[in-house]
């Protein structure tokens, strides 16, 4: 896969949405979405996780709330089992935070103290 090549997620909570991949991080890719998603701009997947599209194919994007997306991440990982670190890497592997604070708010969301 090549920087800037034009690809749709076939696998993971952004399922559906399409993108440009920007960035080759570890063994993923970052991929700057086409649209937003719970206010993330990026989305972090391996090769297999995502197709290489033509500019020109019409596309249809998937978005989904922040309590599905915790109903996700609770269904396929042992949320409880992780520590503060571990969760951080979860979350940050599904979807991208613009900054410390949404990261925050996320991670309080997931752990249930949503109001603070």
């Amino acid at each position: 896969m090549k920087l800037g090549n034009k690809v749709k997620i076939i696998d993971g909570v952004v399922k559906g949405n399409t993108g440009k991949i920007i960035e080759k991080v570890g063994d993923g890719y970052k991929i700057e979405l086409d649209e937003e998603m719970e206010g993330c701009k990026y989305y972090v997947a391996l090769e297999d996780e995502f197709e290489e599209i033509e500019e020109n194919v019409t596309t249809h994007h998937v978005t989904i709330t922040t309590e599905k997306l915790k109903e996700l991440i609770k269904n396929n990982y042992k949320w409880n089992d992780y520590n503060l670190q571990g969760k951080i890497d979860i979350v940050t592997h599904l979807v991208y935070f613009e900054n410390d604070r949404e990261l925050l708010e996320f991670l309080l969301y997931m752990e249930g103290k949503e109001n603070v």
